[in-house]
């Protein structure tokens, strides 16, 4: 259980490399208005975190049209990012991506998010953060390091907590955009159940 859930998410300033291979500065004040992903990886040059943030660059589209900000984080420095995105995914890299990529290379960021792992060497879970444009974390996941994410999944709890951010409705397992929701009470519960049966 996340500590951060319902809490102001942790301000951070780190460099990172941007959507033209460009080194700037990143900071979470950058994105006030937006919803923002922060996609924690374990490292560059490595095997499942490619297939993980070329699938997420695939859907950048998608998820700027929910006013969504994706931003990976590791702790490799700018440089090895921008190296890593130099090489094409058949050489084993990622190639131009659709989102930055952010170097935390102190740690201070994957900490504060809860996100390193503590073994050696320390490096970030598979973790996944989602905050609101308020600057309040919604969603705290962490996968162990073996075991990759479902981009399509991130989507679908983004698109989950805009709708309950603007109908205040609560959304069901398995729920996705166009479905039922159900109030938050008794009534509510019945009236959903009464629906599906």
């Amino acid at each position: 259980m996340s500590r951060l859930i319902g809490q102001k998410a942790p301000e951070f300033s780190v460099c990172g490399v941007d959507e033209k291979g460009e080194f700037q500065t990143y900071t979470l004040d950058m994105f006030k208005g937006k919803y923002v992903v922060l996609f924690f990886y374990p490292m560059d040059f490595t095997f499942v975190c490619p297939l993980e943030l070329v699938k997420m660059s695939q859907m950048a589209k998608e998820f700027a049209a929910v006013n969504t900000q994706v931003l990976g984080v590791s702790l490799d420095s700018e440089h090895t990012h921008l190296a890593w995105r130099s090489l094409p995914v058949n050489q084993g890299g990622v190639g131009a991506l659709n989102y930055p990529l952010l170097a935390d290379i102190t740690r201070k960021m994957t900490t504060d998010y809860e996100a390193l792992h503590t073994g050696t060497p320390p490096v970030p879970l598979r973790a996944t953060v989602i905050i609101d444009p308020n600057g309040i974390v919604r969603v705290s996941q962490s996968n162990d390091l073996p075991i990759g994410r479902n981009p399509q999944e991130l989507l679908r709890l983004i698109k989950a907590v805009q709708f309950h951010d603007i109908h205040g409705d609560v959304c069901p397992p398995n729920w996705s955009d166009g479905e039922a929701s159900l109030e938050a009470s008794k009534e509510g519960l019945q009236s959903y159940l009464d629906q599906q049966s």
